[in-house]
């Protein structure tokens, strides 16, 4: 009897003689990220922010702009200053001051969120390999690990 492959993300039943019915049990593992928080420099001369540069770039930042919000280095009447990273790649590639602010005391600190952890990738931890009288009636047939979005695919044993 052959049995055609079906996709894990499609429910198929077969009619099997009752000799060759089994619970085909997957295990899968999850594998995270580990993001990393961009920290940044900043130098301010007569009051005013007037550059910031990357200490640690960070990782697992998702592609886009974003808002840098500033904390310290204030005295009464301070003007805030505002600027903006880039994300590519999951680090920062690049920095725009879009206010220097005025009237701080200090150099104040420039703050960005740490990225959340997302699932890199999922990984079959078993071997599916149920068997009826020593006779193996499926095997596993995909790469180490499956790229999310991937669709791995139990085939009939051969």
């Amino acid at each position: 009897m052959a049995l055609s492959a079906y996709d894990l993300d499609t429910l198929v039943t077969y009619s099997l003689p009752q000799e060759l019915k089994t619970d085909l049990v997957l295990n899968l593992t999850a594998s995270l990220n580990n993001p990393q928080g961009a920290t940044f420099q900043v130098t301010q001369s007569g009051g005013i922010v007037i550059t910031i540069s990357s200490v640690l770039v960070g990782s697992g930042y998702p592609d886009g702009t974003y808002q840098l919000s500033f904390s310290g280095g204030t005295t009464a009447g301070t003007v805030t200053a505002s600027a903006s990273v880039v994300a590519s790649g999951g680090k920062i590639t690049s920095i725009n001051i879009q206010n220097g602010g005025s009237g701080y005391s200090s150099a104040p600190a420039a703050n960005l969120f740490t990225p959340d952890k997302s699932l890199l990738l999922i990984t079959p931890t078993n071997q599916i390999s149920p068997s009826v009288n020593n006779t193996s009636l499926f095997s596993w047939y995909a790469p180490s690990s499956v790229t999310l979005g991937m669709c791995p695919r139990l085939q009939p044993f051969q």
